[in-house]
């Protein structure tokens, strides 16, 4: 699956770009490494497994529009989500309601402007608005995967100290483009940022049944 997205941090006039790819559900959980390298056979299986491909030329899958504290349209090629309300998160899904369970999922977000600590990435699991994974990157160059759960956020690493976000040379500055790579088995998430393996992170409590796949500003 290929999605042609745009996002934007909070008060920005200008849209961030973005790409989604999520690929069929693998027959067997293969084995994960703790520091798992991006290939480019794993690249070429993407390209070819994909199972839709949409260049926003026309909203095809009933992606959310409207004006607001939320501004969403499809144009020119691109999805733009626009969050004009201060520390608000925000996750947007489209109409069509497949549940992924085992999949491959491939981002590609450019903040283009905003605050440097605005978290923007991919959704997985939704089940509805207050219960939702989502693993994303920021303008710090720090990354992060989080469980909303009853409207409870629980960072999945149990980091010491309190930390929430972890600095790392593979997630670029604003103005450009990072790539995420989620491989999701079960409760089992493989993360990639720009090709390098930022390892394994395995969470108890991911539902049985998968959810609904999306975006997150």
């Amino acid at each position: 699956l290929i999605w042609a997205i745009t996002g934007l941090g909070q008060d920005t006039p200008e849209p961030q770009t973005v790409v989604v790819m999520i690929t069929p559900t693998p027959q067997a959980v293969a084995p994960i490494e703790e520091e798992p390298d991006f290939t480019s056979s794993m690249a070429a299986a993407l390209e070819s497994n994909k199972v839709y491909s949409d260049t926003f030329a026309e909203n095809s899958i009933g992606w959310p529009e409207g004006d607001g504290p939320v501004v969403r349209q499809v144009t020119d090629g691109e999805y733009q989500i626009l969050v004009q309300v201060p520390d608000k998160a925000v996750s947007t899904v489209p109409d069509d309601l497949s549940l992924y369970n085992n999949f491959r999922y491939q981002l590609d977000a450019t903040l283009a402007d905003g605050q440097p600590e605005s978290g923007y990435g991919m959704v997985f699991y939704r089940r509805n608005s207050n219960n939702y994974y989502v693993f994303a990157v920021n303008g710090l160059q720090q990354w992060s995967i989080w469980r909303l759960e009853d409207g409870q956020w629980q960072e999945l690493r149990n980091l010491p100290d309190d930390q929430t976000w972890t600095n790392s040379d593979a997630v670029l500055p604003p103005g450009e483009t990072n790539q995420l790579i989620l491989e999701a088995y079960g409760g089992d998430f493989n993360l990639f940022v720009n090709g390098k393996g930022l390892g394994r992170v395995s969470d108890n409590n991911a539902p049985e049944t998968g959810g609904l796949i999306g975006m997150y500003v």
